[in-house]
């Protein structure tokens, strides 16, 4: 292969390689905003709540709740206080709510809980895109 086969080669890569990215980085639709929550318990320090403002509709899934006692009961669970849902979610649970407040805090069985939740903005079926009719 000769040097210009070469730089040849080289620039036909660097264009393929270019509009790859051009066209990954202009994806259709909005896509949210993923904001994560974390709170703990510990019979030394107390309560550690934690509190977040949304500012339009999102969806809060209680994504991971655990407690030092194995099998405990009851079962570790993330306790939310918000505009449209107040109450306790298992794991995995989801709920949506409204613009306002969000305070996640730990409940269950042990003397150390940590629970993490996931709020979505806007919730996911706001940002899929419509289907596009087929041409």
């Amino acid at each position: 292969m000769n040097r210009r086969s070469l730089s040849f080669l080289c620039f036909a890569m660097l264009v393929v390689f270019a509009a790859a990215l051009t066209a990954h980085a202009q994806r259709r639709g909005s896509h949210g905003v993923v904001h994560n929550m974390s709170a703990w318990v510990d019979t030394n320090s107390g309560a550690h709540p934690d509190k977040f403002t949304v500012t339009g509709p999102a969806l809060i899934t209680c994504a991971r709740a655990t407690s030092e006692v194995p099998n405990s009961d009851p079962k570790p669970a993330c306790r939310i206080a918000a505009n449209g849902f107040t109450g306790t979610m298992t794991l995995g649970s989801n709920a949506t709510l409204k613009a306002g407040d969000i305070t996640l805090s730990c409940v269950g069985a042990g003397t150390m809980l940590h629970c993490d939740a996931r709020v979505d903005i806007p919730p996911p079926t706001a940002t899929t895109p419509a289907a596009t009719p087929a041409q």
